[in-house]
């Protein structure tokens, strides 16, 4: 994907998001998609002081979603100008609780992170392996990812539905996860089916940890 495809991208979702105008089942289902996230972060037994990181924050939904719940201890990157501009519209601050950073090649240290998140990233690019890389390199314990899942009807209805977005998504399959995890040492904690089963909410932990499964 190059610079022109990443920019239309950009502003496909930002005029979706910022603008509100997704649909009443949208809207829903990141209000669900939210709720589903926290819980299961909470469940992880991290502690409000815990370092977490957002890879693609976006215009920042997520990291006012762990701001909100205590989490203040997180930051955002992201590698659009524009998604920086929004978050600073949407009160977070350049350079301090959000960066213009390459998620490929982050300036962090080795496990520098005990949570590392990501949404709606890696389903755009052929090859994320470099993205995962660098997300276990930076993580001390859990990677979660929250993935779409392509093959469930509820989803294939709501593409249907939402054609006119036309914002590309390569079809993955848990294994795909999986696989390009085990080359980092981490392994599938906890897989769960986001509404309608629309998405999937996956953990990655270290191994190497208790209590993997």
């Amino acid at each position: 994907m190059n610079k022109k495809e990443i920019k239309i991208i950009n502003d496909k979702f930002n005029k979706l998001y910022e603008q509100s105008q997704a649909t009443i089942i949208g809207k829903f289902i990141l209000k669900f998609t939210e709720c589903e996230t926290i819980n299961l972060i909470k469940k992880l037994g991290l502690k409000r002081s815990s370092r977490t990181i957002d890879v693609g924050c976006g215009i920042g939904r997520t990291l006012r979603m762990f701001r909100n719940n205590q989490f203040f201890n997180s930051i955002g990157i992201d590698n659009s100008k524009n998604a920086i501009r929004l978050c600073e519209r949407n009160g977070l601050r350049r350079n301090k609780d959000v960066f213009l950073i390459n998620a490929k090649k982050t300036p962090f240290s080795d496990n520098e992170f005990d949570l590392v998140f990501e949404e709606g990233l890696l389903e755009h690019f052929k090859n994320f392996q470099p993205f995962i890389d660098e997300m276990c390199r930076i993580s001390k314990k859990y990677v979660v990812l929250i993935q779409p899942n392509k093959f469930s009807l509820a989803h294939k209805l709501m593409d249907r539905f939402t054609n006119d977005i036309n914002i590309k998504e390569i079809p993955y399959e848990i294994h795909d996860f999986c696989e390009a995890f085990r080359i980092n040492n981490f392994k599938l904690k906890s897989l769960k089916n986001g509404f309608l089963n629309i998405f999937w909410i996956l953990v990655f932990e270290r191994l190497g940890n208790k209590n993997v499964v």
